[in-house]
C-alpha cells in the first residue's frame, strides 16, 4: 500500500484520515509560523538570498568573459581572412571583403556589449562583497579601465571605408641600366617591386639559420600557422601564469595553518595590549587616589594619554582579529546546519509540551476515576 492512501480507524468508527508523505510533512512544517519566525529572526533567507546572487554574479561574468574570448577569436579569424581576399584579388576593396567587414562590425559591437556586461556583473559582486557602497554604479567605478578597454578592442575598418597610404622614398634613385634595379647615393643595391624599393644583398654562402625557407603558401596552412601561433602563445602564457600563480596559492589545509598561527599571534598580542591597558588604569587611579599625597597633573596628563593610546591599540586588534574564509559550501553548510539544530530544538519544545499534556491528560483521569468509583 503506497503511502498515500487512505486508511480507516474501523476501532473507533473515526472518519478517514489520508497519511501524509514525509516530504508533504517536512513542506508544512517549514511553512509553520514557528519556522516563519525563526527565519525572520536569524536572516537565514536574507544570506542564502546573498550567496545566491553572488553564486549567480560569479557565474554570469565567467560565461561573459568566455564568449567575450570566443567573440574576439573569430573577429580576428574574419580580419585575417578579409586581408587574403584583398591580397588575392590586388584591389582595395571587394564585395567579399565589404561583406567580411560587416561581419567583423557585428562581432566587436557584440565583444563591446560582453565587456559591458562583465563589468556590471564585477559591479554586482563588489556590491554583495561591501567592496563598493550598494549605491555605486559601474561607470563611477570603472569608467577609465572600461573606457579604454572599449577603445581598444572596438578599433576596427568599419565597411565600405578603403584606402591606400602612400609612402615616398626620395633618397633612391632608379638605375638607368636595369629597370629591376633601384640604386642608393651609398651604392646600396635595392629591387624594385611595384612602387617599393626593397634592398637586397647577395652572398657566396649556401649556408641559412632556416628562418623563411619553408613558408606556407595554402589558405589552410596559413590559417593554421595564424591560429596555432595566437593561440599557442596564448596558451603558453597561460600556463605559466597558472603555474606560478598556483604556486603561490594556499592550499586548505595551509589557509588553516596559517589561520592558526595568525590566530595564535594575535591573541598573545591582545593580552599584551589588554596587561598594558589593565596597568595604565591601575597606575593612573593609584596616581588620582587621596591617599598619596597631592596629584601629579603632569603625571596624570601622561598616563591618560598613555591611557588612550592603548584603547586604541586595543579597538584596532579588535578590528583586525584574523579570520579563516569560508568557502561557499562551507557557509551553506553552516546555515543548513544551524537550522537544522533550531528545528531540532523546537521538536525537543514540542515533545516536552507534548509530554507533559498527556502527563496531565492522565492524572485527569486517574482523578475521574477515583471519583466514579468514590460515587459508586
Amino acid at each position: 500500500m503506497s503511502p498515500t492512501t487512505s486508511k480507516y480507524k474501523g476501532k473507533l468508527g473515526g472518519t478517514a484520515s489520508p497519511v501524509v508523505s514525509g516530504s508533504e510533512k517536512y513542506m508544512k512544517q517549514l511553512q509553520s509560523p514557528s519556522v516563519r519566525k525563526l527565519f525572520s529572526e536569524n536572516q537565514t533567507v536574507q544570506n542564502l538570498q546573498v550567496i545566491h546572487n553572488l553564486k549567480k554574479n560569479y557565474r554570469h561574468r565567467k560565461l561573459f568573459e568566455i564568449w567575450a574570448f570566443v567573440v574576439a577569436i573569430v573577429g580576428l579569424v574574419l580580419m585575417l581572412a578579409e586581408n587574403e581576399v584583398l591580397m588575392v584579388a590586388d584591389a582595395s576593396s571587394t564585395p567579399l571583403s565589404e561583406a567580411l567587414k560587416t561581419v567583423v562590425s557585428i562581432s566587436t559591437a557584440i565583444l563591446l556589449i560582453l565587456i559591458v556586461c562583465r563589468y556590471q556583473s564585477h559591479t554586482n559582486i563588489y556590491k554583495l562583497q561591501n567592496i563598493i557602497p550598494p549605491t555605486a554604479s559601474m561607470l563611477s567605478v570603472f569608467w577609465p579601465v572600461l573606457l579604454l578597454e572599449l577603445i581598444v578592442c572596438g578599433f576596427h575598418i568599419p565597411p565600405y571605408l578603403s584606402g591606400s597610404l602612400p609612402i615616398l622614398q626620395f633618397r633612391h634613385s632608379l638605375d638607368s641600366n636595369e629597370n629591376a634595379i633601384c640604386r642608393h647615393p651609398k651604392n646600396l643595391t635595392t629591387t624594385i617591386h611595384d612602387n617599393a624599393c626593397y634592398l637586397s644583398y647577395s652572398y657566396n654562402y649556401d649556408t641559412s639559420v632556416g628562418y623563411g625557407d619553408y613558408a606556407p603558401v595554402t589558405y589552410a596552412g596559413r590559417g593554421f600557422l595564424t591560429c596555432s601561433g595566437i593561440l599557442g602563445g596564448l596558451l603558453i602564457l597561460s600556463l605559466v601564469q597558472s603555474i606560478f600563480f598556483g604556486a603561490l596559492e594556499l592550499t586548505d589545509n595551509e589557509s588553516r595553518v596559517k589561520y592558526i598561527i595568525d590566530k595564535t599571534r594575535w591573541d598573545k598580542q591582545r593580552r599584551e595590549a589588554a596587561v598594558k591597558l589593565i596597568q595604565t588604569q591601575y597606575r593612573l587611579k593609584r596616581q588620582l587616589h587621596p591617599r598619596n599625597g597631592p596629584v601629579n597633573q603632569r603625571a596624570v596628563d601622561h598616563l591618560s594619554l598613555h591611557l588612550f593610546e592603548c584603547m586604541e591599540a586595543m579597538h584596532k586588534f579588535v578590528r583586525g582579529e584574523p579570520r579563516n574564509a569560508r568557502t561557499f559550501e562551507e557557509e551553506m553548510d553552516g546555515h543548513i546546519g544551524s537550522l537544522l539544530r533550531a528545528m531540532d530544538d523546537m521538536k525537543r519544545d514540542e515533545d516536552a509540551i507534548l509530554q507533559r499534556i498527556q502527563d496531565k491528560t492522565r492524572r485527569l483521569h486517574a482523578a475521574c476515576d477515583d471519583i466514579l468509583a468514590s460515587t459508586m
